[in-house]
């Protein structure tokens, strides 16, 4: 039997009105049966007020109403994510200002190159859309209808999942579904049911509340690993029969390759694809992809059918519509029959021309690891980003998204390498001033390469390299709005073939991180084409730096041989370094000054450190402080072992403490000198 719709309700008016509205709709509502949330502390009661930030915090919940305070600008991520806690029959009551508001988020710290505010372009959107919406009636909000079961889709997962984990061939298998559809809930009943049958289960995700549904819907107690623990694991001490990895894209897809490696029994993947968690294209389309070398065969699974409510809600078609959640790179005409032309194209074309912004989100969705709501919303209101685009008659064959970023007054550089300031929008001057000290960075106009996206029927054919070169032309343009441009720039996931791609266009390495990326796995790499004389001296310098420090980043990165990079990369990043640069008093003055007082990482001043510490007068630390600083620092071990050594219960603890234990120290006085400044052109 049909389960009754999930609806939205509206509300537009002030922020009172709005309040006042909603309490009256949801009249006597039980507190447990309603998830309001706002940014501001409001008078609800009895309800309790959840903030944005919160809210992760409440998935796998269910209720009956959720109210959306829409008055401080809308959030595209909290927007998709706030349906899903929706029992069929339940309602969004979804707030409104009169007039579309510029969403804080969205905001970029005030510039000289930096014209624009942030747009309501995608708020327009909603309220076009909400003639269309499923309606509930203003004068009451219906209760929800819990589920009594799962689907029959769900059982048939279960029973398919169990066969595998009896046989005596070991498998791999990964269970795709967007949330609601009972993915966790099949998994943990998997485990629990092998569990009791006697097999050795153990079940593994990003952290333990990404795999409290699972955990809980195995009946049993089930062996819980973080993934460094899964990955250190020696299977030969602690073998698993089976070996379950809940939310499993938002693992690094280089972690999940060693883990395949590393164990060799039957492996469970089970992800949320969609949504605001994103597309999970990296596990998709990199990960599983690997797996073809595998001599255990590769299964996928699908959930569609939801538990909460019925396959065909309207609500969530509706937000799909808004959100092109289903978005995917365009049809393209038969090759060679239309010319390529690039364009700039502005936020006013993407609003009116739909067919346009469902091509570029499309081709966005499919090429990153994980793109969300939110990049939609940026990509329409965003205040420093323009969009390139490669054209195909009316197919989108390429994009390319940059910001301009710098133009930053020399008191704020200042104060961000200091860490008395906290920039937004300004991704490349940030990490060259906190990570590198290069405060002349922060002064410059640059444009960073955002995202750059081939249609997967046209890649290798030059076109990356051709809508680059299109960027490269039209902001050094006279027409261009935000002046003179000091140089190009890109921080992205280190891949060989993207880095040899920004090689052959000029762009030349002054950053590499000795860490990974939560998303990518991979160390950040950061590339720079200078343009004007300053940019290029500034640029030589901080290349200089980077192949000094090279061989200790690699080492760091590396530690204790847990993920080791790949040689076609390790030869990608040595490609066209300069000779190193000699570490001079004024560089280790500094390194340490940010490293000890401000929020410069150990490993971005890991040389300066090297040299500085041997001099000093450590008898004040403890036998655990001198090994922290020996096992990280002079022996490149991984934070992880580096904390277990020092019986320390994780490598932040870790981190924290060798900071402290340097911060005792005697420091390097600073004499306030330092390079000329640098002149914007």
């Amino acid at each position: 039997m049909p389960r009754p719709p999930r609806r939205v309700l509206p509300l537009v008016g002030s922020r009172q009105e709005t309040l006042d509205r909603a309490l009256q709709a949801l009249g006597p509502r039980r507190p447990e049966d309603v998830l309001w949330v706002s940014r501001a502390l409001e008078d609800v009661d009895p309800f309790e007020v959840t903030s944005p930030a919160a809210l992760r915090r409440r998935l796998g919940g269910s209720t009956h109403a959720v109210v959306l305070d829409g008055h401080d600008g809308l959030h595209a991520d909290v927007l998709a994510a706030c349906p899903g806690f929706l029992l069929a029959g339940g309602t969004l009551v979804l707030r409104l200002p009169p007039e579309p508001v510029a969403p804080v988020h969205l905001a970029v710290h005030p510039s000289r190159v930096v014209h624009r505010s942030a747009g309501t372009i995608f708020e327009g959107r909603l309220r076009a859309a909400l003639g269309a919406a499923p309606r509930c009636d203003a004068e009451g909000v219906p209760g929800g209808s819990p589920p009594t079961e799962g689907t029959p889709e769900q059982q048939a997962i279960v029973d398919t999942l169990l066969e595998a984990v009896r046989a005596e061939r070991p498998s791999l298998h990964a269970l795709l579904a967007r949330r609601g559809r009972g993915k966790s809930t099949a998994l943990g009943q998997v485990l629990g049911q092998a569990a009791r049958e006697g097999r050795r289960v153990a079940l593994c995700a990003p952290d333990p509340t990404a795999g409290a549904v699972a955990a809980e819907a195995a009946g049993v107690v089930l062996p819980f690993l973080t993934p460094e623990q899964a990955l250190a694991a020696d299977p030969t001490d602690a073998p698993w029969d089976v070996l379950a990895i809940d939310e499993a894209a938002r693992c690094p897809v280089p972690w999940l390759r060693a883990l395949a490696r590393h164990h060799g029994g039957t492996l469970l993947f089970a992800t949320t694809t969609g949504g605001y968690e994103g597309t999970g294209q990296g596990f998709v389309l990199r990960f599983l992809a690997s797996l073809r070398d595998d001599p255990r065969p590769l299964h996928r699974h699908h959930l569609h059918a939801p538990i909460r409510w019925d396959a065909e809600d309207p609500l969530e078609t509706w937000l799909d519509g808004i959100l092109l959640d289903h978005a995917t790179p365009g049809t393209l005409l038969a090759e060679g029959s239309a010319a390529v032309r690039f364009e700039h194209v502005a936020p006013d074309r993407l609003a009116s021309d739909d067919l346009v912004l469902q091509q570029v989100h499309g081709l966005l969705q499919h090429a990153h690891y994980r793109t969300t709501p939110a990049d939609l919303q940026r990509l329409l209101d965003g205040p420093n980003l323009y969009l390139h685009a490669a054209f195909e008659g009316p197919s989108v064959v390429a994009v390319n998204l940059v910001a301009v970023e710098g133009g930053l007054p020399p008191a704020d550089a200042v104060a961000m390498r200091d860490g008395g300031l906290r920039i937004r929008g300004h991704a490349l001057p940030d990490t060259l001033v906190c990570h590198m000290g290069a405060l002349d960075a922060a002064l410059g106009c640059w444009i960073r390469s955002v995202r750059l996206a081939v249609h997967p029927e046209r890649r290798r054919r030059g076109l990356a390299r051709a809508l680059a070169d299109h960027v490269h032309r039209h902001h050094l343009s006279p027409a261009r709005r935000h002046g003179p441009v000091d140089g190009f720039g890109t921080l992205f996931g280190a891949v060989p073939h993207v880095v040899r791609l920004r090689q052959g266009l000029g762009y030349r390495l002054v950053r590499l991180s000795a860490s990974r990326g939560s998303r990518t796995g991979e160390p950040s790499a950061v590339m720079v084409r200078p343009v004007s004389d300053e940019a290029t001296q500034l640029v030589d310098t901080l290349a200089g730096r980077t192949a000094r420090d090279l061989d200790l980043v690699l080492a760091m990165l590396q530690g204790d041989g847990e993920l080791p990079l790949s040689e076609p990369l390790v030869d990608a990043l040595r490609a066209d370094l300069p000779p190193p640069l000699p570490l001079d008093e004024a560089e280790v003055t500094e390194a340490v000054h940010a490293y000890v007082n401000g929020p410069r990482p150990l490993e971005a001043a890991a040389t300066a450190l090297r040299a500085w510490l041997p001099s000093t007068d450590r008898t004040g630390w403890t036998p655990t402080e001198r090994q922290l600083a020996q096992d990280r620092l002079f022996d490149t071990h991984s934070w992880t072992r580096t904390a277990q050594r020092a019986g320390l219960p994780h490598a932040r603890a870790a981190m924290r403490a060798l900071k402290r234990a340097c911060r005792r120290l005697t420091l390097p006085p600073v004499d306030g000198t330092g390079p000329p400044p640098f002149t914007p052109r």
